[in-house]
């Protein structure tokens, strides 16, 4: 990766230099992560044809992947018309609190060969691309988290963290779904699993406590983030973002890698641009070298033959 070139440069600059301020909101999760060292980006390439692809990197307390797009567009007049979301809003909130009752499956993940921990970010990247298909979605994280099970995981069944977009307003503005999926599940079983945990509408209920945590503010944001860093094992085998349809673009090819650390080494990008889905593959650098080709062939093959039986 060439130097990386800063973009919403004043933000980022307040963001240094005042990291726990409050008008941060949800990023102050990222502040927590940025007081223990390990510092999370939003890191994000453009390519016009013919150029060298330019990489530009902002906190990524200050914007979610669809948001950091946007801003760099605008910055850079690469005069992206990106169509807004579809949102699904909250349908009850008594019903969201509820959700955080319910108790939620936890797993160790044993990852093959992961080196001691570190507080580094760094990672290795793959970009491929795969025809547009109905229900894209669901065979797409299917067929991504059995393949990396398969290479980097011993356990039989991994939890992944889904990214949900809760507004199409500028910033960070997202939470996010646990999704467990087996290296025996169907399509359609992760499809079912997927539509059950939004008609929940958990992602709001966290949402709503993660509101709670910012009014207290920084010991209890940082006494959780590093409960957290300190596990032995990872709760989560990584995450994996669908940012939607980006649009048309005479762009050779933009690339959003999906942040990594130690307890959540694994990650996916997948985005519609130009009428195909692309797909971004990110793995931490503490796990063992893979042949990232032969795994986005193998996830290729998956999708291209997979049904919802």
């Amino acid at each position: 990766m060439q130097d990386t070139i800063p973009f919403d440069q004043k933000k980022s600059d307040e963001f240094h230099k005042d990291r726990w301020n409050r008008k941060w909101g949800l990023g102050l999760y990222f502040s927590a992560f940025h007081e223990l060292g390990t510092h999370l980006n939003v890191v994000i390439g453009f390519q016009k044809k013919g150029e060298h692809k330019k990489w530009y990197i902002a906190p990524h307390a200050l914007h979610d992947g669809r948001s950091a797009i946007e801003r760099i567009s605008f910055e850079n007049k690469y005069n992206l018309k990106i169509p807004a979301l579809k949102l699904r809003p909250i349908k009850s909130k008594v019903k969201a609190v509820f959700s955080l009752l319910r108790s939620e499956k936890k797993i160790k993940h044993n990852f093959v060969n992961q080196k001691p921990f570190s507080k580094s970010t760094k990672s290795e990247i793959y970009q491929f691309s795969v025809p547009f298909r109905q229900g894209n979605n669901s065979i797409l994280i299917n067929s991504i988290a059995k393949v990396m099970m398969k290479y980097f995981l011993a356990n039989i069944e991994s939890k992944w963290m889904i990214p949900v977009k809760l507004n199409n307003k500028e910033g960070l503005n997202a939470s996010y779904l646990a999704l467990i999926i087996n290296k025996d599940d169907s399509v359609q079983k992760t499809q079912d699993s997927l539509r059950q945990i939004l008609k929940s509408g958990k992602h709001w209920s966290l949402y709503m406590l993660s509101k709670v945590g910012i009014f207290i503010g920084k010991p209890v944001i940082l006494k959780a983030t590093q409960s957290h860093t300190n596990q032995k094992q990872s709760a989560w085998a990584g995450s994996i973002s669908h940012l939607g349809n980006l649009g048309q673009t005479n762009l050779e090819e933009i690339t959003v890698i999906a942040p990594v650390r130690w307890h959540r080494p694994l990650g996916a990008a997948l985005y519609q641009l130009n009428n195909n889905v692309n797909i971004v593959l990110t793995k931490h650098e503490s796990l063992p070298h893979a042949d990232m080709a032969m795994l986005a062939d193998e996830i290729q093959k998956l999708y291209l033959n997979a049904s919802h039986k």
